[in-house]
Order: C-alpha cells, then sequence, then structure tokens
C-alpha cells in the first residue's frame, strides 16, 4: 500500500460522517490532485465509495486493508530522575508533573486511549510509586518496575520492555503532547517522529529522503528528535534483540535505548521518517520552560533562581 493511500484510508476510518475531497486531501497532508487521482483508485477497488453528495467514506474492504497495520500496543519509558527540573522532580518524576492542571503523562494516556490502544506498559524507576495514582485513571495500565534505572541508561528500561516492542509505540513519558492525533490506530511502517528546526542543541536526526539513518546531538536546519515511535511486528522482534545484546555490554550502560536502531546497529533497520509540527508536541526539559506555560511555578523558578546552592 503506497503512503497516500493509507493515509487517506486513515482519515476516513477516523471520520464516520465521511470526508469530502479537500478535507480527506488535508488531513493525509496530500496535494490536492494525488489525493484525488489516490481516492479514485481506492473507489476502484471497492475499499471506499462516494455518496451522491461528494462525501468520501470507508467501506469495510478499506477496513480489512487497515487492518494488518493496527497498533496493538504501547510502552512508556518512564524510569528517569528528570534531573534538569531539579528541585521539583526530588518529589515528584517528570511525567506526573501537572502543566496547566493536567499531568504531563495523562496527554499522552488520554492519546493512547483515544486511539484504541488499550495495552499499555510502563516502566518505571525514580519515585516508581508515585505513577500508582495512574491506576485510578487508567486501571489497565500495567507497571513495570527497572531495579537498574539508577545505575545504567535508560536502554535498561526498553531491555525490561523487550517482550512489548512488536506493533508496538515506544514513547519518552515526559512529552507534553499537544495533538493527541500524534498517536494513531494505524501505522504503515516504524517510524521515528521529527519536528523541522533551524537550530537544536538536542538530538536530531539524519535523513535521506523520507528515511531515517542516523542521528547525533545538535545541529541546524535539521529535524529534530522527539522520543516517539513505531515499530512493525519484524523490526520490533529485532529491536528486542539488539537491545538485549548491547544491553549486555559496558557501551550499554552509558547511551540511550534510540542509539541501539539509529546508531550502534542502525543496517537492521529502514525506519521512516514522521514529521510533526512545533506546535504539536513539546518537551519541557527546565524550570524556565515549565514556568512559560504554567503561571503557577514562577514563585519556585524565582526561589530556585535566587538560591545561591
Amino acid at each position: 500500500m503506497t503512503p497516500g493511500r493509507f493515509e487517506l484510508l486513515c482519515a476516513l476510518e477516523r471520520c464516520p460522517a465521511g470526508l469530502s475531497l479537500e478535507e480527506a486531501a488535508r488531513q493525509a497532508g496530500l496535494p490536492f490532485p494525488l489525493a484525488q487521482l489516490e481516492l479514485n483508485d481506492l473507489g476502484s477497488s471497492n475499499m471506499i465509495f462516494s455518496s451522491a453528495e461528494g462525501v468520501w467514506h470507508i467501506a469495510q474492504a478499506g477496513l480489512r486493508a487497515l487492518a494488518p497495520y493496527r497498533v496493538k500496543q504501547a510502552v512508556i519509558l518512564a524510569a528517569g530522575f528528570g534531573s534538569r527540573l531539579h528541585p521539583l522532580t526530588n518529589h515528584i518524576p517528570k511525567p506526573m508533573i501537572s502543566v496547566n492542571g493536567v499531568r504531563i503523562i495523562d496527554t499522552l494516556l488520554d492519546a493512547l486511549a483515544q486511539a484504541e490502544i488499550s495495552e499499555v506498559h510502563l516502566i518505571r524507576g525514580h519515585l516508581g510509586e508515585a505513577f500508582d495514582a495512574l491506576l485510578e485513571k487508567y486501571p489497565a495500565l500495567q507497571l513495570t518496575d527497572n531495579p537498574l534505572f539508577a545505575s545504567s541508561n535508560n536502554l535498561s528500561s526498553a531491555l525490561y520492555a523487550k517482550k512489548w516492542l512488536q506493533n508496538a509505540y515506544i514513547c519518552d513519558a515526559d512529552l507534553l503532547l499537544l495533538n493527541p492525533r500524534l498517536i494513531r490506530k494505524y501505522e504503515l511502517r516504524t517510524n521515528y517522529l521529527g519536528c523541522w528546526c533551524e537550530q537544536t542543541d538536542d538530538w536530531r536526526f539524519h535523513v535521506d529522503g523520507d528515511c531515517v539513518i542516523g542521528a547525533s546531538v545538535g545541529g541546524r536546519n535539521c529535524y529534530r528528535m522527539f522520543g516517539l515511535s513505531y515499530w512493525n511486528e519484524a523490526d520490533g522482534r529485532r529491536l528486542a534483540e539488539d537491545i538485549a545484546q548491547a544491553a549486555g555490554t559496558s557501551w550499554g550502560r552509558e547511551h540511550f535505548w534510540d542509539e541501539v536502531p539509529l546508531t550502534l546497529c542502525k543496517e537492521h533497520y529502514h525506519i521512516a521518517l514522521r514529521t510533526c509540527r512545533p506546535q504539536d508536541i513539546l518537551e519541557i526539559d527546565t524550570l524556565e520552560e515549565l514556568a512559560a506555560l504554567d503561571g503557577s511555578y514562577r514563585p519556585l523558578l524565582a526561589q530556585h533562581s535566587s538560591d545561591p546552592c
């Protein structure tokens, strides 16, 4: 299935009332002429149909075509210290911090629920018992402890999740998801989420066309990496093997899990770049950034800034 047809089918599946040609093209991110051509071909294959009003709907054949691409589960990595948000994270894990009344991690869990992804595994470490509070709102959430979180990087958390990496999202727990549609019911291929930026000091992708071929820290006119990726059945199984092998080395204790598929074993994978907009997602790294989003943290910022220690 071509990416264009896949995106059109997904857009129609999300909207049972149907979409006009223009709206289907917009939601699929396709130029109008290409969307028109793809919709006509999908109609000829009986995957979609149009009403007398010119509104397109997905047919049962279209739903069957999407079924192999169903996202089955999600892994959320939440074991880290969140040290750059000290002293706040001395008492609460970073994903449990509220921003304007909503916990950071709730934006991710709510999006997963909206996409009907019911099997969600959260790997916890620092102040791990605080995540028990999530079970009141998300009783199906499965919590797994990572006893190695303090002595290794987040590759150890991925190791504890290795049996859940197939047909799965792998998500950093501290992402403030402002556009819940970044989490989708279907994914065509293994991919990483990235956002175009003029300059970043964070991890960025090296790309070839729409493929991710590597990653490094810092760059200009590049795609900034966000910790949200999807792994199909085959890639998820290979990823579990590569992570297990890397975890048994000194390298594995010092590096992030993403470096396994993006640098150490990148020849094993064909990873697509999935793009988003700057307003779709945020990663809050400092008290200054948090206080800029939520004014209730300004007194803490002022106190921390004036503290000589």
